[in-house]
This record gives structure tokens, sequence and C-alpha cells, in this order.
């Protein structure tokens, strides 16, 4: 299994905007990739202009399938301008989980 997390500021004139793709974008995961185990869009509380996406691929090829997909390239295409700092991925390594 692949572990990821993705992190991003938006602007916050961009916060809509963000929200909307954000759900579009975990709607087409959920429609198109079987091999995604878990993909959570969260939103920070206290401070709502930052994002946090965590990812499990069920293989390397999951992973490369939702790289390589058109939704994905739109999200980045599309959320990348609306953000104040560089979009981060961390690669994750499980150490000890519940679900």
């Amino acid at each position: 299994m692949i572990n990821k997390m993705v992190t991003f500021k938006v602007r916050k004139e961009a916060l809509d905007e963000a929200k909307m793709l954000v759900r579009e974008f975990v709607e087409n995961i959920k429609l198109n990739e079987e091999d995604t185990l878990l993909y959570r869009a969260h939103q920070q509380a206290k401070e709502p202009t930052r994002f946090v996406h965590f990812m499990t691929f069920a293989d390397e090829y999951a992973e490369r399938l939702h790289k390589s997909s058109n939704y994905n390239e739109e999200f980045v295409d599309m959320i990348t301008p609306l953000c104040e700092e560089e979009i981060l991925v961390v690669e994750l390594s499980r150490l000890a989980f519940h679900d």
C-alpha cells in the first residue's frame, strides 16, 4: 500500500471555489478509482484556507492511474493558481491506525 498526504493553502478570496473543486475532485475519485482505497479531504477548522488530503493506493499501478487521470490534472491545474503556498506532497509510512 502507498499512503500520501497533500497539503495546500488557498487565498481567502478563493476559498469557496477551492471547496467546490475539492468536492468535485473527490467525487471523481470515488466514481473512477476502485484501487484508491482511501481518499479523505479535510479543511482545517481554525485556519479554513488550509486543506489536508490523505490517500491510500492499493499499489503503484493505482497511484499511477490516479496521477494520470484527466480529473487529477484538471484539479491540479485549477487549484494551483488559487494557492498562497506551494502544494506539498508527503509520502507516509503506516505506524498505527484504527479504521
